[in-house]
């Protein structure tokens, strides 16, 4: 049931960013609609689901080992308003890692898909499989 609504949760967020960019572009500011412009629409969708659904099943996974939200979830969400400030003097690409789904690599799909859905997809899997095995092997009966 967790992960149902952990899908339905980044599909609204991502639909509703998508909304307000729309709404922004095209209304606010009347700039035109081009092939760009869509394109850029849909990977904005695309990378904020994903977001979403990468910080989600991390923090499902946390729940599953036993732990409450209060007591992990200001540190993920610290960890990340942070990271980007820490991890940006550092040489390298590791801002890239840290926010690997959501980094614009590229307005390529092409690349896009390969570089960052299809590991999208690994790590749902990875954290699916994660999540299962976790609660599995929770005791519950002390909460």
């Amino acid at each position: 049931m967790n992960m149902t609504w952990l899908v339905v949760v980044g599909v609204v967020g991502a639909l509703s960013a998508l909304l307000i960019f729309v709404l922004m572009e095209f209304v606010v500011f009347a700039h035109r609609i081009t092939p760009g412009v869509a394109s850029l629409s849909l990977m904005l969708l695309v990378q904020t689901f994903m977001m979403v659904q990468a910080i989600g099943l991390m923090c499902l996974l946390f729940v599953n080992f036993g732990l409450p939200w209060g007591q992990f979830l200001p540190v993920v969400i610290g960890f990340f308003i942070l990271a980007s400030w820490l991890l940006n003097p550092l040489a390298g690409n590791a801002t890239k890692y840290v926010y690997y789904f959501w980094y614009p690599i590229s307005p390529v799909w092409r690349v896009v898909a390969v570089d960052q859905i299809i590991p999208f997809v690994g790590y749902c899997l990875l954290m699916v499989v994660s999540n299962v095995a976790a609660f599995e092997r929770t005791d519950r009966l002390g909460q």
